[in-house]
């Protein structure tokens, strides 16, 4: 074990001990009372994650018997006896309230929704009736605006009134140049040149890295695999220079445009698909 991970273990274990004194200083300021508030937060919270956890399952193993349950209930319920016996206490109030006054059938049938929604809103307070209407009213509005808009949009897309699917407008997207363009980088290292056979006290052997950004990169993965055919081809085909003549601009320039040829060359001659799209040197060591 190396001096810097030596100190990182003792800065570790320091501050793991600090931590503690402070925890323990601070279960002391704090009150009884209050901790076990805090305790029984925790516990209930956890409790309650793991209830939303198992919520799922619940819903699964119990979901269809109470369904079941729920439809039983709804149809025992006999709304028209209901209906019946509310329509006729409220009409009954209203005979009462109208002494001496002869009530007619048409009269009572005009007047028959008024009197349930008054039996249904007796004993609330004005400012209860007030928000029971309210809100039931906002709802039969929402309802009747979602009909409505359904209605609409199925109208707009119709089949009458959709174009068909050839001549509508189609909308072409293409990849920027810079797509997974890293994963597309075929690097070569200490590629020795031909040279010319240097006169004394010149340099001798010329050694490039380069990096060649291909079209794709199925053309790399397979130049990869043949990297050491590559190197071959490359040492074969490259015409012999002079030490010095790639350390210049021009040299660099010409070299760079005669390897992308070569490349493209050996794809050709293997059969893989593809191109070199940039190539770019990255070292030169002439010795």
């Amino acid at each position: 074990m190396g001096l810097l991970e030596k100190l990182e273990t003792l800065i570790n274990n320091l501050l793991i001990h600090v931590g503690n004194l402070f925890m323990r200083l601070l279960l002391k300021i704090i009150s009884p009372k209050v901790q076990q508030f805090f305790i029984s937060c925790f516990e209930r919270f956890t409790l309650f994650m793991t209830w939303i956890k198992n919520l799922p399952s619940l819903i699964i193993k119990r979901g269809p018997s109470l369904l079941i349950k729920a439809k039983s209930i709804v149809l025992s319920f006999n709304y028209k006896e209901k209906l019946i016996e509310t329509y006729k206490a409220a009409l009954a109030q209203y005979v009462k309230s109208q002494p001496g006054s002869k009530v007619s059938k048409f009269k009572t049938t005009l007047l028959a929704p008024f009197l349930i929604l008054g039996q249904w809103l007796k004993g609330l307070s004005s400012a209860q009736a007030l928000l029971l209407l309210g809100f039931t009213s906002a709802s039969g509005l929402a309802g009747i605006n979602m009909i409505f808009s359904a209605q609409r949009l199925m109208n707009q897309h119709s089949a009458e009134s959709r174009a068909p699917a050839s001549i509508e407008e189609e909308v072409t997207y293409d990849r920027p140049s810079y797509y997974k363009k890293q994963s597309r980088h075929l690097g070569m290292t200490s590629l020795k040149l031909p040279v010319y056979m240097p006169k004394i006290n010149e340099l001798r052997s010329i050694d490039i890295d380069f990096s060649a950004t291909m079209s794709s990169r199925m053309s790399r993965m397979k130049l990869e695999k043949m990297e050491f055919e590559l190197r071959d081809h490359l040492i074969l085909n490259v015409e012999p220079m002079v030490v010095s003549f790639p350390l210049e601009d021009e040299g660099k320039e010409i070299l760079r445009k005669k390897l992308t040829l070569e490349i493209n060359d050996f794809m050709a001659a293997h059969q893989i698909e593809g191109k070199v799209e940039d190539l770019k040197l990255i070292y030169i060591l002439a010795n």
